[in-house]
């Protein structure tokens, strides 16, 4: 089977669905995560940690995409920071790349949109690599893009893939070590086929090792968006010192472990947690909108949600050692709701605290991104994105009458600081 043979209208909602969220990706225990022997530690947490609850407030330092100077921005999805205190912005909807001092000024802008070396096309991931690079992966025709810092171009990098499309999701990079989460999407028999990868590159920028792999097969002829794969590491993951991995690997269960730089279990630790369901409207909503678009296509594709969310959403390692784990808790869409709460562990796997952030973020239409003491808010994020793919995606009639202006967006950096 090849592209031409599938259904434009069911790849269309597919697709659709991966970009947006509404098929989960889904992951499997790899090399590193198989049945280990019982002589690998394993730390029982207690509900409440002992160290109580800390809350940090959000200092605004600067905001960008605002000022009548700085360039429109149409959808930001990706923000990284480099040891110099700047700040990388990969706009997807203009294929381009705004790097921002430490008070947010605007220092250059490189990348434009086509197939050429140093252009981009649909953008969807950007991570850092060693020597002063970063890496721009776009998912068709797929590619990694290379720039130097300075935005000078570099060959692209060439990693091991299947199929039709491929894209990075997320990337940490830790003492010149890069690890990255890559999905690859190809067509298998009467459906399509997602494999997921956590991968170590080496110093010539080939992969040094595989930590986590796992295929999903999602089928044409009966499609049903939502089901929960159990074993799912996407996003749930973070790379530490001595290129050891914490990985939350299953859907339902609170447990965390430890990957050493061979891939093997080191060390598992678990929090006592009460299950928390989905959202009855929430889950409603998404199921109008999947049948309303599957309607308009003509195609047949049930939704048929977990009862509950995830037990854990992510999982982010800082400098000095801690671990700091996001879990699932009712979506509160209050203009003012806090950050969080994360649970805070040390780098053994015991429980510390809890910690939220006091921030302007409104959940239901920003998305934030903690990077170290930094919490980076992209401003009507769920607006740009809904303009984004409703452009590259229309739901019915000729993709030009559907063109939009880009949505206003603007990032807004803030710095956190203990509660006084």
């Amino acid at each position: 089977m090849n592209w031409s043979d599938t259904p434009r209208s069911h790849l269309s909602l597919l697709l659709r669905g991966r970009l947006v969220g509404a098929i989960l990706v889904s992951a499997a225990l790899g090399p590193g995560a198989m049945a280990e022997p019982a002589s690998v530690p394993v730390i029982d947490n207690p509900e409440n940690p002992p160290g109580g609850r800390q809350v940090l407030t959000a200092e605004l330092e600067w905001s960008f995409g605002a000022a009548e100077e700085d360039p429109l921005l149409g959808l930001v999805n990706q923000i990284v920071r480099d040891d110099r205190g700047n700040t990388y912005l990969l706009d997807t909807q203009l294929c381009q790349i705004h790097v921002l001092d430490a008070g947010g000024n605007l220092l250059r802008t490189f990348g434009r949109e086509g197939d050429g070396p140093g252009e981009l096309r649909r953008p969807q991931g950007m991570i850092r690599l060693g020597n002063d690079r970063i890496a721009v992966s776009q998912p068709m025709p797929p590619r990694f893009v290379v720039f130097t810092l300075d935005g000078e171009i570099r060959d692209d990098l060439d990693l091991p893939h299947e199929g039709m499309t491929q894209m990075v999701l997320e990337g940490d990079m830790r003492d010149g070590t890069t690890v990255l989460e890559q999905q690859d999407l190809l067509l298998d028999s009467g459906g399509v086929k997602t494999i997921s990868r956590l991968l170590r590159l080496g110093d010539e920028d080939d992969v040094e090792l595989t930590y986590l792999e796992h295929e999903r097969s999602q089928d044409f002829q009966h499609p049903t968006m939502g089901v929960v794969d159990e074993e799912n590491f996407s996003h749930k993951w973070a790379l530490m010192a001595d290129d050891r991995v914490v990985v939350a690997p299953r859907y339902h269960d609170y447990e965390l472990e430890i990957l050493g730089s061979d891939g093997k279990v080191e060390r598992i630790f678990r929090r006592q947690a009460a299950p928390v369901p989905q959202n009855p409207d929430a889950v409603a909503n998404i199921r109008a909108r999947v049948e309303q678009s599957a309607e308009r296509r003509g195609i047949d594709v049930d939704y048929d949600p977990d009862p509950y969310l995830p037990a854990i959403v992510r999982v982010l390692a800082r400098a000095n050692g801690e671990i700091w784990v996001q879990p699932s808790t009712t979506v509160d869409a209050r203009s003012h709701a806090p950050v969080g709460p994360y649970d805070v562990f040390d780098s053994q796997g015991h429980f510390l605290r809890t910690v939220s952030i006091e921030s302007t973020a409104n959940s239901s239409r920003d998305r934030t991104i903690l990077i170290g003491d930094h919490l980076m808010v992209i401003r009507e994020f769920q607006d740009a994105q809904d303009s984004y793919m409703s452009n590259i995606m229309p739901e019915g009639g000729d993709s030009e009458e559907n063109e939009e202006e880009p949505a206003p967006l603007r990032v807004d950096s803030y710095r956190l600081v203990p509660q006084s």
